[in-house]
């Protein structure tokens, strides 16, 4: 009896030594489509003539149509809440100037442009606007007009001006001037633990849940997705089961609620599993997961496996 009960302690022992670990990976993906930003100066104004010779003399002298700029993030150019451009947010593939405005009376000249503003040196291009005396909203494509980056736009002024060369005064309402940014945003993604060291395990049990951080640290909105390669001490592997674990099959879970779930049983290897949706840059998603081992295997070594998460465009 006393040998009976050692085979036993023997086996215990032994079941002791099976190991398992994870190592995390964040892998940036694709953006699917083009966002708009609205930089606009702060407040709109009245143009008032001055019998200027050109427009480039005739700058309004109230000040008010001649500001730096805010930013406005996938919106209308003529609505939303402003706030500051503040780094670079993805490729910029294209940029639009868009006035709003309307003059009473008609200016006899048409000289009523706009333009925007870089620097002393740099004055950027003149755009005629309509001058008929209703409201209209005028879209001028200037991509061509500069290389844009976004510096540009945290020293960049819009400025509306009328130049009466010798006929009557006029006045043309700013409603509002914006430029119109389109761009792809950087998607990226960051993990703060890139390794759970689940350590000896017990057969038939519950690893202690690990946790990691997912951030966005890309530009745009994201989507977060997960996907779990093959555990394996080679050339040994455990099978993956979404329902029961069995003789060298191991069942995995993943929660974002917490290390007391509810749990998400992850259905096969090397299949992406969506993980949470839109997640503002800068956002943070905290991720746990666990694994339940063998009821019995064929190997002790270590068992690895890699767990990649990845972004998309929201």
């Amino acid at each position: 009896m006393r040998f009976s009960a050692m085979r036993i302690r023997s086996r215990q022992i032994v079941a002791l030594s099976a190991y398992a670990a994870v190592l995390m990976v964040a892998a940036a993906g694709t953006a699917d489509a083009v966002q708009t930003l609205i930089v606009r100066p702060d407040s709109p104004g009245t143009i008032v003539t001055n019998r200027a010779a050109s427009p480039e003399l005739a700058w309004d002298d109230d000040g008010s149509t001649r500001a730096t700029v805010t930013a406005w993030f996938n919106m209308s150019p003529f609505s939303g809440v402003s706030r500051s451009v503040g780094s670079d947010l993805g490729t910029i593939v294209g940029v639009t100037l868009a006035v709003d405005g309307a003059s009473t009376p008609a200016f006899n000249d048409d000289r009523v442009g706009t333009r925007w503003v870089a620097s002393d040196s740099e004055t950027g291009v003149w755009h005629l606007l309509p001058t008929n005396g209703t409201r209209d909203t005028t879209f001028f494509n200037v991509t061509a007009e500069r290389t844009w980056s976004w510096a540009d736009f945290g020293t960049l002024e819009l400025v509306v001006a009328h130049g009466a060369q010798g006929f009557p005064d006029g006045f043309y309402y700013l409603y509002e001037i914006a430029l119109v940014i389109s761009y792809i945003p950087v998607v990226s993604v960051e993990v703060t633990d890139s390794t759970f060291p689940f350590g000896t395990l017990p057969l038939d049990n519950w690893a202690t849940p690990q946790r990691t951080r997912i951030i966005n640290d890309g530009t745009g909105v994201e989507d977060f997705n997960g996907r779990l390669s093959v555990f394996t001490a080679a050339p040994h592997t455990w099978s993956l089961d979404p329902a029961t674990n069995g003789p060298d099959t191991v069942r995995a879970q993943w929660s974002t609620a917490g290390a007391g779930g509810p749990w998400n049983d992850i259905a096969a290897y090397d299949t992406d599993f969506l993980i949470q949706t839109g997640i503002a840059p800068s956002d943070t998603v905290s991720f746990w997961l666990r694994i339940l081992t063998p009821t019995s295997t064929g190997s002790y070594d270590e068992h690895s496996s890699t767990l990649t998460v990845s972004a998309v465009e929201s």
